[in-house]
C-alpha cells in the first residue's frame, strides 16, 4: 500500500511540475478525459488500478517534452 500510494505522489509531483506548481490545473488534469489514455481520466485510471500505464504515459511525456526545442 506505501508503494501504491509512493507511486501516485510521484505521478502527481510530475503532473504538478509540468504545470509549473500550479494546482488548479494539476488537478484539471487528473479529473479530465485524455484521448491519449482511451478517454478515460488520470484519476479513473489510478482508481482503476491503471497507475503504471498512466505513469508511464507521464514519464513518457515528460521525456518527450525534454527533448523538444526550445521555442
Amino acid at each position: 500500500m506505501v508503494e501504491l500510494l509512493s507511486d501516485i505522489a510521484n505521478i502527481c509531483g510530475l503532473v504538478a511540475q509540468y504545470f509549473g506548481g500550479n494546482a488548479g490545473k494539476t488537478a484539471l488534469w487528473f479529473r479530465t478525459e485524455n484521448p491519449l489514455l482511451g478517454n478515460i481520466s488520470p484519476r479513473d485510471m489510478i482508481r482503476y488500478g491503471r497507475q503504471e500505464r498512466l505513469r508511464h504515459f507521464v514519464m513518457s511525456a515528460v521525456e518527450d517534452n525534454a527533448r523538444a526545442p526550445a521555442v
